[in-house]
């Protein structure tokens, strides 16, 4: 298995530091796939939706990295969520608006493409409230799986 090459971890690194908590290693959920970044990328839009989410935005991060003398790679940051799920708990939880809506970072590595989010159970430490934990744990199930689905159309490419 390949490690990250530490311009690829810092810029992973540098899109988590915009959370106001710190997340710990197992809060992080990752995935890599043998699928091109264009396809993976187009992949993962599908496998959102299919798990019945609204990608609302893919948004480029290299820009400001290649700014800063590093090559062009490909790095993007898919938003999606569930349009009336996030409003509610953004009006209810506005401590929670930096983290919505739900958003997985992708950007290649050599001949792979690699896939990292929050893992949403980390959410419980920021609104804790018992009836928001099914929510958290339904995003982290459907996260879990859409990622399992990038790992397995990889491994067949």
């Amino acid at each position: 298995m390949k490690l990250l090459t530490k311009k690829m971890a810092i810029a992973v690194l540098a899109w988590f530091t915009l959370f106001t908590l710190p997340a710990q290693a197992n809060d992080l959920m990752m995935a890599r796939s043998k699928l091109p970044f264009a396809q993976a990328e187009t992949q993962l839009k599908a496998q959102i939706e299919a798990h019945g989410y609204t990608v609302s935005s893919a948004k480029r991060i290299d820009i400001d990295l290649v700014a800063t003398g590093m090559s062009k790679g490909a790095y993007r940051v898919i938003q999606f969520g569930k349009p009336a799920e996030i409003k509610k708990l953004a009006a209810k939880f506005p401590e929670m608006i930096p983290f919505l809506p739900l958003q997985v970072v992708i950007f290649a590595e050599w001949e792979e493409t690699l896939f990292v989010t929050l893992s949403p159970t980390f959410y419980s430490k920021i609104a804790a409230q018992s009836d928001l934990i099914p929510m958290y744990t339904r995003w982290a199930q459907d996260l879990g799986s859409i990622l399992n689905m990038m790992r397995e159309k990889g491994a067949a490419y």
